[in-house]
């Protein structure tokens, strides 16, 4: 049994009295029973809404028992037009209405697992270091800056396989809206650029694989960027001054960008700003990861 409701003694005599009575309802400390109590709620409300009307028809003398108000009550009850709710917002809307059920936690789990993915292969980098393939690398006519461009084009090439797994599989299984499909695809190639500037910078900076795959999930998950930049909890929750903190991280950027493919359908000439930061991002971080790769090779 799930639930159970417990009508006290005398409960007919008591309500045909106009006494209040209290109903106890009983479930197991489950979801399943929640919902069931709602439904429960939902039953006891209507047949209190029956027998107050019942009781107001008797002590406005419009009959002369509880017994012929009740049965009045129940006949013109359906008749009874229904309230209507009107919903209004006071101000500015957090969410934009367009938002279906899934689509701001789609991007922000893209955003999220795209760099915290790249952040985790630096355990790559530093083996490959580790076993000396970068130093065979090298031993080949194969010049530094080959090296460098491969390292970083293959991480990208991951980094955009895998988006496009969670588009595509988000879209088909969820229905998630992803927006203009330009738009979509310029902040994925620019978020990837800045993931694996990132992850090749923390791969340069640790001899151990352990070392860098703790910064690593520090940095992608709860304390670091990701919690902050809006892939945790959405940045239109977070107060004015945490919101300009979060946008010194590339992920507040991209989760802006998407924002406004989705929430507001914008194309891609509509998130220029915000393509511009993330450029810039990539741009600072992929030079630096050359640098350190460069002087971590030659060494």
């Amino acid at each position: 049994m799930a639930a159970g409701v417990i009508i006290p003694d005398g409960y007919d005599g008591a309500v045909r009295a106009g006494h209040a009575v209290t109903l106890r309802y009983l479930a197991r400390p489950d979801q399943s029973s929640q919902r069931l109590g709602e439904t429960v709620r939902g039953a006891v409300a209507r047949q209190a809404a029956l027998l107050g009307a019942a009781r107001f028809a008797v002590a406005q003398h419009a009959v002369r028992s509880f017994g012929a108000g009740l049965a009045q009550a129940t006949r013109i009850s359906p008749a009874v037009p229904a309230g209507s709710v009107t919903q209004a917002t006071a101000g500015t809307a957090l969410f934009s209405r367009t938002l279906g059920q899934f689509d701001e936690g789609g991007w922000t789990e893209l955003l999220l697992f795209l760099f915290l993915i790249a952040m985790t292969g630096s355990v790559a980098l530093i083996e490959s270091r580790r076993l000396g393939v970068s130093r065979r690398m090298l031993a080949t006519p194969t010049s530094s800056a080959t090296v460098i461009a491969g390292e970083t084009l293959g991480r990208v090439l991951i980094s955009c396989v895998q988006a496009l797994v969670i588009i595509l599989g988000s879209a088909l299984l969820f229905g998630v809206n992803w927006g203009a499909p330009a738009g979509v695809a310029a902040v994925v190639v620019l978020f990837a650029l800045v993931a694996s500037g990132a992850g090749i910078f923390v791969g340069t900076l640790f001899r151990n694989e352990q070392q860098a795959i703790g910064v690593s999930l520090l940095l992608g998950l709860g304390l670091g960027l990701g919690a902050l930049g809006g892939c945790m909890v959405p940045l239109e929750v977070f107060s004015p001054v945490m919101r300009r903190v979060a946008h010194a991280t590339p992920q507040a950027w991209g989760n802006d960008a998407f924002a406004r493919l989705v929430g507001h359908g914008a194309s891609i000439a509509g998130i220029l700003p915000q393509l511009g930061v993330l450029a810039a991002y990539a741009a600072v971080l992929l030079t630096l990861a050359a640098w350190r790769l460069r002087r971590v090779l030659s060494c």
